[in-house]
């Protein structure tokens, strides 16, 4: 199954993209644990998805305030399958 769309100019782009999402200190030192999820639309609604996911998972929260905090640690295009995932812990 392909991930991806034609568009008009025949070039192809991601139906949508995985966002891995942190949430940094105030000082912004990365802690704690990340969150993984996909999104479809462009990368900014992505990135804007994944971190409204990521405040309702983890504090059942949406509020702007809760979303002050998390830091966008990378965006790949369409659904990708984490294997393994090693936070040195």
């Amino acid at each position: 199954m392909s991930h991806f769309f034609d568009t008009t100019n025949g070039t192809k782009q991601p139906e949508g993209y995985t966002v891995w999402v942190c949430e940094c200190s105030t000082s912004g030192e990365i802690r704690g644990t990340h969150h993984v999820s996909y999104h479809q639309g462009t990368v900014e609604e992505a990135k804007k998805a994944a971190q409204l996911d990521t405040a309702i998972e983890w504090y059942n929260d949406a509020s702007e305030d809760r979303m002050d905090g998390f830091h966008i640690l990378g965006v790949c295009a369409g659904n990708v399958q984490v294997i393994e995932w090693d936070e040195g812990a």
